[in-house]
């Protein structure tokens, strides 16, 4: 829960954790439920609190932030699954993964304990 914890903190954790946070959310969630399910709770406990980066945490439009791109794409997908368990009741579970089961490696890749 501390990483969902830092995304609601706002102005009280540094921008550049805060950017590594979502960043990590948004490619991690749908990999790890518990992460999900983190930020559904603290998204509640929130009561609609929007999540605001802190001064300087929001990704550039210039062409020196070269993680602009994938952290505008992390928080999207942290953003859309949080709108998805509010607004249409979605249950406290993790998005599905993008890459099918059924492709062979990623079965492989889960075994590798």
């Amino acid at each position: 829960e501390a990483l969902a914890d830092c995304l609601f903190a706002g102005s009280a954790v540094e921008a550049s954790t805060w950017r590594l946070a979502m960043r990590l959310a948004g490619f991690a969630m749908d990999r790890h439920g518990p992460l999900a399910e983190a930020l559904q709770r603290v998204s509640a406990i929130q009561q609609g609190k929007t999540m605001l980066p802190p001064a300087g945490a929001a990704p550039g439009h210039d062409g020196d932030d070269e993680w602009a791109l994938a952290d505008r794409a992390a928080r999207k997908v942290v953003e859309d699954f949080l709108v998805a368990v509010k607004d249409k009741g979605v249950p406290p579970a993790s998005p599905k993964p993008a890459i099918s089961q059924n492709a062979g490696y990623p079965q492989a890749l889960d075994d590798m304990d």
